[in-house]
């Protein structure tokens, strides 16, 4: 019961994402890896993965690993217009795998520590409200806040490998071949999900085939006296560690050339991006270092990684993380720990591990997990040493957690049931934990899948909105967070709003982040701003014409909008801008055999088709608050300005701000025709939605005030 209301929590987050078969921009990476193997090949069509994938000579590769890709492989084939949208699908599935593995793991565990006592009602419950805190009330009910990638990955990685211990476990307790197959087959699905947390279920089982050769280690490892009688036993225990470490070896060296490091200097986006590159030039061109572990270890460990706020859901990610050292991180997303997400499984671990490991020198029952919290702890340890800091690892540390966590939840049942009231107690707090673990995730999974950092601006306005709409129901009052001058300072605290002039603009700061930004995310915007919505008809034309859409500026402050129509009734976006004459140069994306002959020095996007004389809706962003340059065009975005190579302060300011904008023309010599050959009509929206509930005063406009914060 209780895995089936955490299953139904976290079904209702995973439909932020548009559904359970919802897709993303990092949605479809297996599907573009699983079409490659149908070919017979690693690597994938180039550009496929954009800024994340590994340039390896002439061809790009993937660097996840190949089990989920596998998987789609028959679906893809019964279900091609699925394509891009099987990852929420399988993270629910992963989800139910995890679930079942814990379940096995905690009667298996509850016979090693209470033996033959008979369940009860209340011990149901409470094992229940276990389950439920698993699902629903941890980083696994997190991870559904996206259905991206980098969270599938997570997902798999964690609910294999808690398999993987699970049938480990069976087989110390009761060696039988078919255990062993099956532990090395989740080990190696996990290695090849998520290399990190499979390294530790592939690792448990080679320290089970090591202590089997002396009478000491196998004491050590709390294996059963039966096991002195099994003569050669690390030989097939062996094979069944080769099987994972064979094919992870076997994957990384088809892509990379090497049996077991992917090169971090090799991937797109390393290669491009300013802060990527200098902090790989000072990590021996590495994302790995034990300069990163105190960083990563007291932000993981810390009691107190969470944010109270006045708006629903009241509870969000902390201040970013503190950097021990001269230490250049990678990236460090918002992110909580595990005793302050995870109260329940990190209190009942604490108890599991003395348990386990400090129960005297004489062997206990709770000895047999030795072997497999060892290989827990390395499922987790990898991630601590790592340059990039994000909510999502905190799944490395699960198996951990979940298994001593149940050791702990068994010692403290046996302990309450020789008190009275012990287990209503026990049942009462447990069940206190997990609605406060369930809130603080569901929270974080609610902020995180709008106002993260990764997300586009786009999805804050709506969201920010109801948050000051309902935070004027209830609790009311004057709106908290919120500023209001003439200009926008630098970033304030995570989680601050600025209101430009009379809500000509409206931000949302991510406060201290690394990498540094000085960049605000709109949550509203009028034309002050530099939002400018229309209607556009283009008309058939005889030959390609490249035409005004918005001209801004003039002369070494010139940026320009514009259209490039060709006779075959396609349209495309490009982008062109003076100035800024000591930031690099972007040009027309090189291997684009069809860029427009007449947009040399623009930034091209992809064709869109029209109906000549149709109107069509156009929305332009060209906002000097936060250099933000998009256009979307009948509700599809088909521009976005990008370039990794400038730093965010350059990216911030890359919009001049002038009062000279033009539409639909272009009289101030622009490099593209005079006059649009359809027609433009302007529809100028009234003030953003939101600005009635953020407390404004009225004609605002340049001036400077800070309303009480809450």
């Amino acid at each position: 019961m209780g895995g089936g209301l955490g299953i139904v929590v976290f079904l209702r987050v995973l439909w932020l994402n548009g559904g359970i078969a919802g897709g993303g921009l990092f949605s479809g990476f297996y599907e573009i890896q699983a079409h490659a193997f149908r070919q017979l090949r690693w690597n994938v069509p180039f550009g496929s993965l954009g800024i994340e994938a590994f340039q390896i000579g002439s061809k790009q590769y993937e660097y996840y690993g190949p089990f989920p890709a596998l998987l789609r492989m028959p679906l893809m084939f019964l279900f091609p217009s699925m394509d891009g949208r099987w990852t929420g699908p399988f993270m629910l599935l992963a989800l139910v795998i995890a679930l079942v593995a814990s379940t096995r793991l905690n009667w298996r565990i509850r016979t090693l520590v209470r033996h033959d006592a008979p369940v009860t009602k209340v011990e149901l419950f409470v094992v229940g409200v276990f389950t439920f805190a698993l699902a629903a009330g941890s980083v696994l009910m997190f991870l559904a806040s996206q259905v991206w990638v980098y969270h599938e990955a997570e997902i798999w990685g964690c609910a294999l490998a808690l398999a993987a211990f699970d049938f480990l476990t069976a087989y110390i307790l009761e060696p039988k071949r078919s255990t062993l197959i099956l532990t090395s087959l989740c080990a190696t699905f996990s290695i090849n999900s998520r290399a990190s947390v499979g390294f530790g279920a592939t690792l448990a089982i080679l320290l089970l085939g090591g202590v089997t050769l002396f009478a000491w280690s196998r004491r050590l490892a709390g294996l059963p006296d039966s096991w002195a009688e099994r003569k050669r036993a690390w030989l097939p225990i062996g094979a069944a560690a080769a099987v994972p470490i064979v094919t992870y070896m076997y994957v990384n060296y088809s892509k990379f050339g090497s049996l077991f490091v992917f090169p971090s200097n090799k991937q797109v986006f390393s290669e491009v991006d300013v802060y990527r590159k200098a902090m790989l030039a000072r990590n021996n061109n590495s994302l790995f270092g034990f300069r990163f572990f105190p960083t990563a270890l007291v932000q993981y460990l810390r009691p107190d990684a969470l944010h109270f706020q006045w708006l629903v859901p009241f509870v969000n990610f902390p201040t970013t993380a503190h950097v021990f050292g001269n230490v250049l991180f990678d990236t460090i997303e918002p992110s909580s720990s595990v005793p302050s997400s995870m109260p329940i499984l990190f209190l009942l671990a604490i108890v599991g591990v003395v348990a386990i490991a400090l129960l005297g020198r004489r062997q206990t029952p709770l000895s047999v997990l030795r072997i497999a919290v060892l290989g827990a702890i390395a499922s987790g340890a990898t991630v601590v040493p790592y340059s990039y800091i994000a909510q999502r690892y905190m799944s490395d540390f699960v198996p951990f957690l979940v298994i001593t966590a149940l050791a702990g939840l068994h010692l403290v049942m046996r302990w309450a049931q020789a008190r009275p009231r012990g287990t209503m107690i026990v049942a009462g707090v447990l069940s206190v934990l997990a609605v406060f673990s369930l809130w603080v995730n569901a929270g974080l999974a609610f902020a995180y899948h709008y106002e993260s950092p990764l997300v586009p601006e786009g999805a804050i306005g709506n969201h920010l909105t109801d948050l000051y709409r309902w935070y004027s129901t209830f609790p009311g009052g004057t709106a908290p967070y919120v500023h209001q001058g003439a200009t926008l300072p630098k970033p304030l605290a995570r989680g601050s709003v600025y209101v430009v002039g009379n809500c000509d603009g409206v931000y949302y700061s991510q406060g201290n982040t690394w990498a540094p930004t000085t960049e605000w995310y709109a949550v509203a915007r009028t034309p002050a701003s530099g939002q400018y919505d229309m209607r556009v008809r283009f008309d058939k034309v005889d030959a390609p014409r490249m035409e005004p859409i918005v001209v801004r500026g003039s002369g070494n402050t010139l940026q320009t909008i514009a259209a490039y129509v060709t006779p075959n009734n396609e349209v495309r976006f490009t982008f062109l801008s003076a100035g800024h004459a000591n930031y690099p140069r972007f040009t027309t994306v090189a291997n684009d055999r069809k860029a427009p002959p007449l947009a040399k020095g623009f930034q091209v996007g992809p064709e869109s088709p029209f109906v000549p004389g149709r109107s069509n809706t156009v929305q332009v962003t060209m906002d000097p608050n936060n250099g933000a340059v998009n256009l979307v065009f009948n509700g599809f975005i088909v521009y976005a300005f990008v370039d990794y190579r400038l730093k965010t302060p350059q990216l911030a300011s890359y919009v001049f701000p002038t009062k000279e904008v033009e539409f639909g023309t272009n009289s101030v010599g622009a490099r593209m025709d005079t006059t649009l050959s359809g027609t433009l009509t302007m529809h100028h929206d009234p003030r953003p939605p939101i600005c009635k509930y953020l407390s404004l005063p009225r004609n605002a406009s340049g001036a400077t005030s800070t309303p009480t914060s809450r």
